[in-house]
């Protein structure tokens, strides 16, 4: 083990990255596109279910300890946790492709009506949109990234074939801000 291991702030999920600028916004390739995605949340009890099932190969997708987090950061399992679920009937073949790449996060960015995944290291795909100038959907993407904030950065994205099937990607996903180099 190295010294950092044994530090008592050491996040073995985390990946050690130093901060670079992030990337341009760039469009989504059309292998990871979902047909329609929203806003939604889980209790933090069944996302740690969640979470447990990619990590044992259940579902594609990644996901960190989410109880060591949440035990960490003195979360209760009744904590609502933002997500985001998107639907194709391609679900299998997008979540395999999704996991070609190393989903970082997940950022609504209402001065663009956008959602943006952060991924890899410093590429950043537009991964949906809304209309702009929509107050609703501005206000709803506001409140998700104040529930994502009262989370701890806590937040996930889900693909399904539709509402009424399974989860068959599943992404547990945390906001980390990294050191600028």
């Amino acid at each position: 083990d190295t010294v950092y291991a044994q530090h008592p702030g050491f996040q073995p999920d985390v990946a050690p990255l130093m901060g670079q600028e992030a990337g341009p916004v760039e469009e989504l390739p059309e292998e990871l596109r979902g047909s329609q995605w929203a806003f939604v949340e889980l209790e933090l009890g069944e996302l740690i279910e969640e979470a447990r099932s990619v990590r044992e190969g259940g579902l594609f997708g990644d996901a960190l300890d989410v109880a060591a987090f949440a035990e960490e950061m003195g979360l209760p399992l009744n904590t609502p946790v933002p997500g985001v679920v998107a639907l194709s009937q391609r679900a299998a073949a997008v979540a395999a492709w999704t996991s070609g790449i190393e989903v970082v996060a997940l950022q609504a960015d209402d001065t663009r009506a956008s959602l943006v995944m952060e991924a890899n290291v410093s590429t950043r795909f537009r991964y949906a949109t809304w209309p702009r100038n929509d107050a609703a959907a501005d206000d709803e993407a506001r409140e998700w990234t104040q529930a994502k904030a009262k989370a701890g950065g806590l937040h996930f994205l889900a693909l399904q074939a539709d509402a009424d099937e399974d989860v068959v990607g599943f992404w547990a996903l945390r906001d980390i801000k990294l050191p600028r180099a």
